[in-house]
């Protein structure tokens, strides 16, 4: 959470500062640098500004920011039997798709996922081969892949050699 609200007030700073987007001090850059603007503990003044401008952009950045906070809280609340919702679907499914998110927003009941239905349907094992045996078999080496590695290992001695003797030649 303090990571949202540092990010949320470093957004409304930007806005503010950097964006134009305030309406008293309208469209003006007052930070030219990321670093001016955190110097003297953070307070958003740079050399360059009074003290006046600096409670300015404070004050604009708060209400910058209790407005959105109270926007987002009022959004949430309207909304708030969509929230339920989808906890329920998620505690349900554990994920859920594009398809689910527009039931839930269209206040609908929520579908199944669409791959729900093999999730469920696990398939069943050949006799006598269980699914361990099954996966050691595919991870198993075959002899081709064996002759290949030792291939390998071959070409990577036969480089270091021929390397010791370049070092060998430059040495002399």
């Amino acid at each position: 959470a303090s990571n949202d609200i540092e990010r949320a007030t470093d957004i409304a700073r930007k806005m503010v500062t950097q964006w134009g987007l305030s309406e008293k001090l309208g469209p003006l850059l007052y930070a030219e640098d990321q670093n001016e603007m955190y110097m003297g503990g953070g307070g958003g003044r740079s050399m360059s500004m009074s003290d006046e401008t600096a409670k300015v952009i404070d004050a604009e950045v708060r209400l910058f920011s209790d407005r959105n906070y109270q926007r987002a809280e009022s959004i949430l609340k309207e909304n708030i039997d969509i929230l339920h919702a989808m906890k329920d679907a998620l505690m349900k499914y554990e994920t859920i798709d594009a398809k689910q998110i527009d039931d839930l927003m269209a206040r609908q009941p929520v579908r199944e996922p669409r791959d729900a239905h093999d999730r469920h349907e696990a398939k069943p094992e050949k006799e006598g081969v269980s699914k361990d045996k099954a996966v050691d078999e595919i991870q198993k080496p075959t002899d081709e892949s064996k002759k290949d590695e030792s291939k390998k290992d071959e070409s990577k001695k036969d480089e270091s050699k021929k390397d010791e003797t370049n070092l060998d030649d430059k040495a002399e």
